[in-house]
């Protein structure tokens, strides 16, 4: 009863009860949303980076690499399950149709950050630079999230 109460009375007073969201960035036609990444339990791990890219321009781009400095290099990669093997592999560039949406997910393709410099801490931000073919590139922050995080917004929440 109490909780409903709580949740009426911040919907009525305007405040948000979800989490806050990530930033959303731009260049050129190509939108970027919902960076986020997963909490590293130390420095030297590799990491992973999430984001939604959408063109709204009326011409083809493609991704075509990405910089963290919270890591050693940074590599755009698909994973892929095939007879039950996981696969990770490198990919050279993820192109973006007009009009498309591509996100970038688990459990599909990402951002591998390799050697991670610091433990990435959840609610911390990691910054990046993505590079695009044709916009060229946009400095963005990845919102760290739990280490088993697995939407963009809504890791495992704590209610208390």
């Amino acid at each position: 009863m109490s909780r409903n109460l709580l949740f009426v009375g911040a919907a009525f007073l305007g405040l948000s009860v979800v989490p806050a969201q990530a930033h959303d960035y731009r260049v050129k036609s190509i939108r970027i949303s919902a960076p986020w990444s997963r909490a590293t339990a130390a420095a030297g791990a590799s990491a992973v980076g999430y984001v939604t890219m959408t063109n709204d321009g009326s011409t083809p781009d493609r991704l075509t690499g990405a910089s963290c400095p919270a890591a050693e290099s940074t590599v755009l990669h698909s994973e892929t399950r095939q007879n039950g093997i996981l696969r990770m592999r490198p990919v050279d560039g993820i192109d973006i149709a007009p009009g498309q949406t591509v996100k970038l997910t688990p459990g599909g393709l990402h951002l591998m950050l390799m050697g991670t410099k610091q433990r990435l801490a959840k609610g911390s931000t990691i910054t990046c630079t993505l590079t695009f073919q044709n916009a060229g590139p946009v400095e963005i922050e990845l919102a760290v999230r739990a280490a088993g995080a697995t939407e963009p917004l809504m890791g495992p929440m704590d209610m208390n």
